[in-house]
């Protein structure tokens, strides 16, 4: 595994040819080359997000072009923004295959950000699971205090969680508890006060968790 990013590589809204998905009409989406993922790449992780799309419904992201099996990677209600994060196979070539599945049709935009990838051998990073520990809650000041727009804080896991100090990279869940108003969080290596991707976007006062890498 090799962390990047995080790196936008899709964003629907953009026009040209990156036009919003109707449903049952799968799109093939190029990974490797993007983002700082190098060719040969087998398996990326990220996160997707769904933007005001028309009707309810759910959004496949995986290495097939459809959804033969019935699962989902985002479930969302009409007009709202949400998102989840993935670990996914990529086919041969190096691609994502994105179907959006709702009842009577229906489009969406979509956005995908890139946090890493896995190439095929033994030379990258191996995984190390850790029995689950909340190394952030801003309601009790543990970690970091409530956030506030436009002013990044650091979050420090390496003392509380059992993360090493040579950790390249982490997996877990971000939970935004009552925001005051709608609007996004990003995680990432970087500070920034411009962020260009997001890991979790909520509405006001409501409650919405993403897996995160």
């Amino acid at each position: 595994y090799y962390p990047a990013g995080p790196v936008r590589i899709l964003d629907t809204r953009a026009g040209g040819a990156s036009t919003k998905l109707s449903a049952s009409v799968p799109r093939a989406i190029q990974v490797t080359g993007l983002g700082g993922v190098l060719a040969g790449a087998i398996g990326v992780t990220g996160t997707v997000t769904v933007v005001g799309p028309t009707l309810a419904g759910n959004l496949y992201l995986g290495p097939e072009p459809t959804a033969t099996s019935g699962t989902s990677t985002v479930n969302f209600p009409a007009g709202q923004v949400v998102a989840n994060g993935f670990t996914l196979g990529l086919d041969p070539n190096g691609r994502l295959y994105a179907d959006l599945i709702a009842a009577s049709g229906g489009q969406t935009d979509i956005l995908i950000d890139i946090t890493g990838y896995f190439m095929p051998g033994s030379t990258g990073n191996t995984y190390h699971p850790i029995s689950p520990t909340r190394a952030v809650d801003t309601r009790s000041s543990l970690g970091i205090s409530r956030l506030s727009a436009g002013a990044p804080q650091r979050v420090c896991l390496a003392a509380s969680t059992g993360v090493n100090s040579t950790t390249a990279a982490v997996t877990g869940n971000l939970v935004a508890v009552t925001p005051s108003a709608a609007g996004y969080i990003v995680l990432t290596p970087n500070s920034t006060t411009s962020p260009t991707t997001s890991s979790v976007n909520f509405l006001a006062a409501s409650t919405r968790s993403v897996g995160v890498t």
